[in-house]
């Protein structure tokens, strides 16, 4: 994959579909440049100046609550075209779609020093579908991984839409036609 082009935070880079590999690499480089950003580093601290200290669950559940609608409206991108774009960008558009949720929650929680990573669904005999956040906890050595889905969640009447997203939530696995897990480690 060619080397992705020089983005100043809060720019936003649209791409035509790629293979998963080359979306992941698009995605890892957006987090690098969002967790760069110096207004990024600022949100986060007023996100969480209120909390006690050391408290990783209330900072997983502020960003969380901060990111999810109506805060952010979910947006799907322009058919054919992917969009990967900051937290900045996030925040001062108000919307998202799944890529751009995954990089602004991975940005939150790795500027707080959580492990981050996302998890993949795949259509069953079919490509990726979709991805979400996963956050390690505790912080210093994680056992779990928390689902930060922000773009879908269950409905009191069966379906799955953004207004009802869940702290911890994942699409169950009998949904699933396959997943798989990646994790990001930035310099």
């Amino acid at each position: 994959m060619a080397a992705a082009p020089q983005v100043k935070p809060g720019d936003a880079v649209y791409t035509g579909a790629g293979s998963l590999d080359e979306r992941m690499k698009l995605i890892a480089y957006t987090l690098q440049k969002s967790v760069q950003d110096p207004w990024a580093h600022e949100f986060v601290s007023a996100l969480v100046r209120d909390l006690p200290p050391k408290d990783d669950m209330a900072e997983l559940h502020a960003i969380f609550n901060r990111l999810k609608w109506p805060n952010i409206r979910y947006q799907f991108h322009p058919r054919g075209l992917d969009r990967f774009q900051t937290l900045r960008r996030t925040i001062t558009m108000g919307q998202a779609d799944c890529d751009v949720s995954t990089v602004a929650v991975n940005t939150c929680a790795h500027l707080l020093g959580f492990k981050t990573g996302c998890d993949i669904l795949f259509r069953p005999g079919g490509p990726w579908s979709h991805i979400w956040p996963i956050v390690g906890f505790p912080r210093e050595e994680p056992r779990l991984w928390i689902p930060m889905e922000l773009t879908t969640g269950p409905c009191a009447d069966g379906s799955t839409r953004p207004q009802c997203a869940q702290f911890g939530w994942e699409i169950p696995h009998e949904f699933r036609g396959g997943w798989r897990r990646f994790f990001f480690t930035l310099a």
